[in-house]
């Protein structure tokens, strides 16, 4: 997110930077190692700069046009990061071109898996350019392990709140999860999950708030977030899913988005499973889940149109058609190429 912190972010906020590339369509389409154009570096994580370098005709190793992301600090560093690309200036629809968690080792180190494929634009009406401006978006979200070496400086927040957490003697309300009593306070969820707090307001340490569709280790893991902590890789890998689907019902919004690019990382997309996932993303609202789903129907159309799942598709008009158009604009692109 472009925006000013007070205090420290927690280790899992993610940080976002849009990158114009003005006149796309007019820069060179050569392939060679030499022909790019460079973001302005931008900083994240204290005073890690980075940088997006285009490649709008590929190199000599990589044929298609790709974009790779630079750190340009000398410290190492693991990230997890995102970038996609929108339709237009902030259109309603984007693809993800890639999400990695990669070691970043100073402005030396070049990896060509730091590297992401665009797709071919070739024609200034393309959908992707709006006044021939192409809009990327970069997200990037620092990876820390939790181990004994990791020191957190006394000052932060993030550590005062962790220091409380799960405390008893002073915790103002209490979850019952299916007979499992969870303490936090009220004052921590306000500032962090505002709509479930609206949900708990009237509860407290006498009168609990029954929550019976989440576990106690997923509604900890939850609130341990809240809280400035870490949820771990592995733990993401094991319950995107689960913790995707208790962030949406309870307003967990920034953890949603954290949930949803997991989840849509892990899934392996078939003929058997992508409409009802589409159907469910779309009825959720997981808008990143969603075009991931839209993006393999579309380049899949023919198989999805005789596959068994179909007829579902069928139920709901606007989404029949919202499929069959990027696919046959998918089509018209890659005639015109």
């Amino acid at each position: 997110m472009d925006g000013l912190h007070i205090g420290t972010p927690p280790f899992l906020f993610m940080e976002f930077k849009t990158i114009y590339v003005h006149k796309y369509i007019e820069l060179s389409k050569t392939r060679s190692d030499d022909n790019f154009v460079t973001s302005p570096r931008f900083r994240c994580f204290g005073n890690n700069e980075w940088e997006l370098r285009v490649y709008p005709g590929g190199s000599e190793q990589h044929l298609k046009p790709f974009v790779e992301l630079r750190h340009c600090s000398e410290e190492e560093i693991r990230v997890n990061y995102c970038i996609m690309l929108f339709e237009g200036n902030y259109g309603d629809h984007f693809d993800i071109l890639g999400t990695k968690e990669r070691m970043f080792c100073g402005p030396n180190h070049v990896d060509p898996d730091h590297r992401v494929e665009l797709p071919d634009i070739s024609n200034k009406d393309d959908d992707y350019l709006d006044g021939g401006t192409l809009f990327l978006q970069v997200g990037l979200r620092e990876i820390r392990e939790a181990d004994d070496d990791l020191v957190i400086p006394q000052c932060q927040p993030a550590y005062d709140n962790m220091a409380v957490f799960l405390d008893d003697d002073t915790s103002d309300i209490v979850f019952d999860l299916n007979g499992t009593q969870v303490v936090a306070h009220k004052s921590i969820i306000k500032a962090h999950a505002k709509e479930f707090y609206v949900m708990c307001e009237a509860s407290s340490m006498e009168s609990a708030m029954l929550i019976e569709d989440v576990t106690p280790e997923i509604f900890k893991m939850i609130l341990r977030s809240l809280y400035g902590g870490v949820i771990l890789p592995a733990e993401w890998k094991s319950n995107a899913k689960t913790i995707l689907t208790a962030a949406s019902k309870y307003g967990f919004n920034k953890l949603k988005y954290d949930a949803e690019v997991w989840y849509a990382k892990s899934l392996q997309f078939t003929l058997e499973n992508v409409i009802d996932v589409f159907l469910e993303a779309d009825g959720c609202n997981w808008v990143i889940l969603r075009e991931a789903a839209k993006k393999y129907m579309c380049e899949h159309a023919e198989e999805v149109l005789n596959s068994e799942s179909f007829d579902r598709l069928r139920e709901s008009r606007s989404l029949l058609i919202e499929i069959m158009t990027g696919a046959l604009q998918r089509n018209k692109k890659q005639r015109t190429e």
